[in-house]
């Protein structure tokens, strides 16, 4: 079929270890994440029909108001600390810094971006 049926196992519908590390060794630009947590709330709220009625009342707002990319912005807010991480060799269980005892301070960053590409920032 598709080359990979000798390593799907048929019981326990998935594949093995072994076509998961070959995959991986495949593609060495995608690696294993850990999941950002998500409220039950939040993940209810986006399903199929969600994402239809808001894409449907969005290109009623363009259409009524004639609207184009330019005028038409997303904005996100995000913090922004100041604490450094450090990249140390493997096995090295402490590396050192001099601290003063303060736990950084955190800068709060807005970006704004259009649907044609410009963007704009304020850092707070």
């Amino acid at each position: 079929m598709n080359g990979m049926s000798h390593t799907f196992n048929k019981e326990k519908k998935m594949t093995g270890k072994k076509w998961y590390q070959t995959f991986m060794r495949r593609h060495p630009e995608i690696s294993l994440r850990q999941p950002e947590p998500t409220s039950l709330a939040r993940a209810q709220a986006f399903n199929k029909e969600a994402v239809y009625r808001y894409f449907d009342l969005l290109e009623k707002i363009i259409d009524e108001n004639g609207l184009v990319g330019s005028h038409i912005y997303n904005m996100d807010e995000t913090g922004v600390s100041t604490v450094q991480k450090v990249i140390g060799q493997k096995g090295t269980h402490q590396i050192g810094s001099l601290s003063s005892g303060e736990r950084g301070t955190n800068t709060t960053v807005v970006c704004c971006a259009s649907a044609n590409g410009n963007y704009t920032y304020h850092p707070w």
